[in-house]
């Protein structure tokens, strides 16, 4: 309980004179106060203010006892913040002027331009890494609960203890309204969450002080109630000058007052949720705004044109969100997430604009790619500078082939070359012959996820030379003929070290793949899909336990699959079926879109004895399964499942230890031959089988589940107090 206190009742004055401490120290404040002669004064205070600091600690929790020595904080609590409003007013009038000036721009970027490369990392945390283990800390003390949400959002909770210890230290600083509650000693209210239906906003004008507003809405949990639009009097921005922290998400609010621009000093927006069109132009005055929250925003359209003013501005979170991107990003510099940046010909959307991002992290979309006018602009973009940008998307959106400018493009996907902690890497709609060097080279370390889809190369990098890759999807690479021995690497080191996911999707144009035996040592899914002149594949490593194989006409022999336990064949020549006998460990086959397909070759079950579940999808000419196929040798208990086999007359013969059998879309099916035999059948699905006309059910004891939809001359039987009620 101690410890709860110390957290709890330390700190929030404390934190305050220290800001009001290193606030005395700004140029800014000594320009001030030197032509009015109080610069001397100003640095005697200094000391002053060092020693009420000392004294805090030991009051906020003397507080939890002593009245006299809360009342004493109280008073001197609202002189903080007078001082720190008059800081920060003071402060805005300083930036103000620099913004307004047009060359501040120019010489800070030609500032930094000279000193990158020289300024090394002290270890300084941000705002955001402290703030993470301010959480992680109070949630290992278990004054707060993480709740993962299925909806928009996930937080965190107080415990009740922790929540009536920190009302108590609060006093009249927080304020909750309900529907139905009275307040009271409002000029002391600091921060205020309103949960009414309804309420009048002119009963806000009176909370002079307040520094927070927490005004949620229903949005995301009621859409229903879209017609209700919520409007905000110009007049409580005008009354709430002071506030920092402004909540409005889930409100059916249509727009915002240019009366906005007069929280001079809001550090924290968020919209998400809203039905605004347009933001107010006076939100590019908010300088000190930190965090803009715009998710599911759909019907947001545009942004301010002087959004770059927003100088201080580091999260701007757009999901579920198409709103353009204005001009002169790239004054953003303090930005750390940008979820997607739209390439523009015309200047301000050039990509150079991200040059000076160098916080940008996380997650980074780059599309619109083919108006990038100048390799040069490329390398200004300084992708590799963004070492916290984990996830990166490079995207082309070429209308035709013929568009695409030859030679350029690969020198701007060259110059392109992401950070080196990259874990995620997606190309799309890259029209060069060869992929950059960087894409296949082990300095990624990091990299464990690469997808390219719709390219147009005729060469793979050396992919297997990453050595934390895991997934490599590649998709729609229509000039791809061959995969040969690069793709594993230069041989120095064994290829794809930690691979285990491969997909081949959508070439049509493959023709031969090879590779060194050995190779690919850890995968264990390999999916080959629409690759439809693919002759055949290489040898595959002992861990490969999932094969999808789709569409690909010509592939007629497979390696040695021992230890594949899942194999799904669609769309293959029949001949590949007699292939399947020596896959001895199989326990799941899925056999689809085989149209001439009458049997399965005669004692293919009976080599699969550790096969459990068998499906047989779209095979339109298949009979049956009859005897010969050594159904009756798998291993009980399995699961036998048939979806549009057409021509099926009769069923499963000789199979007691089936568990579960589903039948769908048989439309020849009339009867189920030797189901009475059937002595561990624990579920039964019939779907569309209009032919069929009568179940033993009488001999099926050990049936649970029944399930028949479309079956009309099985309907008159299954109804209450019918034959098979």
């Amino acid at each position: 309980m101690d410890s709860a206190i110390s957290v709890v009742a330390g700190g929030p004055l404390n934190a305050l004179f220290q800001r009001l401490l290193d606030a005395s120290a700004f140029p800014f404040v000594k320009r001030l106060a030197l032509p009015f002669g109080v610069e001397k004064e100003a640095k005697k205070r200094r000391p002053i203010l060092s020693r009420i600091q000392a004294l805090l600690a030991d009051a906020e929790e003397r507080q939890i006892k002593e009245e006299s020595v809360r009342l004493w904080l109280s008073d001197l609590k609202d002189v903080a913040y007078d001082a720190e409003d008059i800081l920060d007013e003071l402060a805005y009038g300083a930036l103000q002027s620099k913004i307004e000036d047009a060359s501040f721009f120019t010489r800070k970027r030609k500032l930094t331009d000279q000193f990158r490369g020289f300024i090394q990392s002290k270890g300084c945390k941000q705002m955001e890494e402290v703030g993470r283990e301010y959480l992680n800390d109070l949630v290992s003390r278990s004054l707060l609960n993480l709740v993962r949400s299925v909806s928009i959002k996930s937080g965190y909770t107080l415990q009740d203890l922790t929540h009536d210890l920190a009302r108590s230290v609060s006093g009249a600083d927080f304020l909750e309204i309900g529907d139905g509650k009275s307040h009271k000693n409002v000029e002391k209210v600091r921060h205020l969450s309103c949960y009414m239906e309804s309420f009048n906003f002119e009963d806000l004008y009176c909370f002079k002080s307040l520094r927070t507003l927490h005004l949620p809405g229903d949005g995301f949990r009621h859409h229903e109630l879209t017609d209700h639009v919520l409007t905000i009097p110009p007049k409580l921005f005008e009354s709430l000058r002071h506030i920092r922290i402004l909540n409005l998400c889930g409100n059916h609010i249509t727009e915002l007052p240019e009366s906005i621009g007069n929280l001079l000093q809001l550090r924290y927006l968020d919209l998400s949720g809203t039905k605004l069109e347009r933001l107010p132009k006076s939100t590019t005055r908010l300088y000190y705004l930190q965090t803009l929250m715009l998710d599911h925003c759909y019907k947001l359209v545009e942004l301010p044109s002087d959004f770059g003013n927003l100088v201080n501005l580091r999260h701007l979170s757009l999901d579920e969100c198409s709103v353009s991107i204005p001009p002169r990003l790239g004054r953003l510099t303090s930005l750390q997430k940008l979820a997607h940046f739209k390439v523009g010909k015309e200047i301000g959307r050039r990509i150079n604009e991200l040059k000076d991002m160098i916080q940008l992290q996380g997650s980074l979309c780059i599309s619109k790619l083919e108006n990038v006018v100048s390799v040069q602009e490329a390398k200004e973009a300084e992708l590799k500078t963004k070492r916290k940008i984990h996830n990166l998307q490079l995207e082309w959106e070429y209308n035709d082939v013929e568009s695409w400018q030859e030679g350029i493009e690969e020198e701007v996907l060259n110059a392109l070359q992401p950070p080196t902690k990259l874990k995620e890497l997606q190309i799309k709609g890259y029209c060069g012959v060869r992929f950059p060097t960087w894409l296949g080279d082990s300095s990624l370390s990091n990299l464990v996820s690469v997808n390219l889809s719709s390219c147009r190369c005729r060469r793979l990098p050396s992919f297997g030379q990453l050595p934390s890759l895991k997934e490599l999807h590649l998709e729609k690479l229509y000039g791809l003929k061959k995969v040969g021995r690069e793709f594993y690497g230069d041989g120095t080191v064994k290829g794809f070290p930690s691979l285990q996911k491969l997909a081949f999707l959508d070439m049509p144009d493959l023709e031969e793949w090879s590779g060194l035996e050995g190779d690919i040592s850890h995968v264990s899914g390999i999916y080959i899909s629409y690759c439809s002149k693919l002759k055949g594949l290489p040898l595959f490593p002992l861990t490969l336990e999932r094969v999808m194989i789709q569409l690909c006409e010509s592939l007629a022999t497979l390696p040695s699959f021992s230890t594949i336990r899942d194999l799904t064949l669609s769309g293959c020549d029949e001949q590949i079926l007699s292939l399947l006998q020596c896959l001895t460990s199989l326990s799941s086959l899925s056999v689809s879109k085989f149209p001439k397909l009458r049997s399965l070759p005669n004692g293919l079950l009976q080599q699969l004895s550790t096969l459990e579940k068998l499906m047989m999808i779209d095979c339109v000419q298949l009979t049956s399964l009859s005897e010969e196929v050594g159904l009756q040798h798998l291993t009980p208990p399995h699961h036998l499942q048939s979806y549009n086999c057409l021509q099926c007359t009769s069923s499963f013969h000789e199979d007691p230890s089936a568990a579960r059998l589903q039948l769908s879309n048989c439309s020849n099916l009339n009867c189920l031959t030797g189901l009475q035999i059937f002595t561990s059948l624990v579920s039964l699905t019939l779907v569309d089988c209009p032919k069929i006309h009568s179940l033993p059910v009488e001999r099926l004891a050990t049936l649970q589940s029944l399930t028949i939809s479309g079956c009309p001359l099985l309907k008159e039987k299954c109804q209450d107090g019918d034959e098979y009620w």
